[in-house]
């Protein structure tokens, strides 16, 4: 039964966090579904803006606390891209997102000097590979490629207790959908499981994500399970 429930919801609470915060208590309240819909439609802008310049978007905090707005925005370079105008780019975003919401925000952009993988991280590059035609079985392998050089590398997150150490101990990445060079109509599925993955130990963090992905051959779903261990500070 742990395979079919959603790996973070039994987490959350216990181990990890939720990356967004909104606090609005009486009258206030009633304008939570209106911060909420403006949220997801700046993912949506931020996701094809940075696709446009060539950027990784990796994931967004979005903090709502007394009125106030803070959202906390992580990208990456790409190796190609070169002469990038970060003031003038991250200027007009800023613009945009001020007039989106009426209630006084701060913005920080953070550039990740290191390929530290996430779930969302995975899931945008597997994008970017199937956007440049690449086969599906040769998409599935960069993935692994990349996340086999990640295996054992530690990072710094935050948890319940506080910032935690953690250590990626295994992963699991699922593509299901009409593959090329399949000429059967009916959807098939292929995946690769490398290292330890318990989604039933609720004592450490797993980091999940599901995409629809859309090719010439149809619409793909990419699922990835990512496990870390996690460590305290010594």
């Amino acid at each position: 039964m742990a395979q079919k429930i959603h790996p973070i919801s039994f987490r959350l609470g216990v181990v990890q966090v939720w990356n967004s915060t909104i606090q609005f208590y009486g009258k206030s309240f009633n304008q939570y579904y209106l911060i909420l819909h403006k949220y997801l439609q700046i993912q949506n802008f931020l996701f094809r803006l940075f696709k446009k310049n060539n950027l990784l978007l990796d994931f967004q905090e979005l903090k709502i606390k007394r009125n106030k707005i803070c959202l906390n925005i992580y990208y990456l370079y790409l190796p190609y891209v070169k002469n990038f105008d970060n003031y003038l780019f991250f200027g007009k975003i800023s613009k945009i997102i001020n007039q989106w919401y009426f209630l006084p925000n701060k913005i920080h952009f953070y550039l990740k000097s290191e390929l530290k993988s996430t779930a969302n991280l995975i899931v945008i590059y597997a994008q970017y590979l199937l956007n440049k035609n690449m086969m599906h079985k040769k998409v599935l392998w960069n993935l692994c490629k990349l996340l086999q050089l990640q295996l054992d590398i530690e990072k710094v997150c935050c948890f319940k207790s506080g910032l935690l150490k953690i250590k990626l101990k295994g992963y699991k990445i699922r593509l299901a959908g009409r593959l090329d060079g399949s000429k059967n109509q009916m959807a098939k599925s292929i995946e690769h499981t490398t290292g330890a993955l318990p989604l039933t130990n609720i004592k450490n963090c797993v980091e999940y994500k599901n995409k629809e992905l859309y090719t010439k051959s149809g619409v793909c779903g990419l699922q990835v399970w990512l496990f870390y261990e996690i460590k305290e500070f010594e």
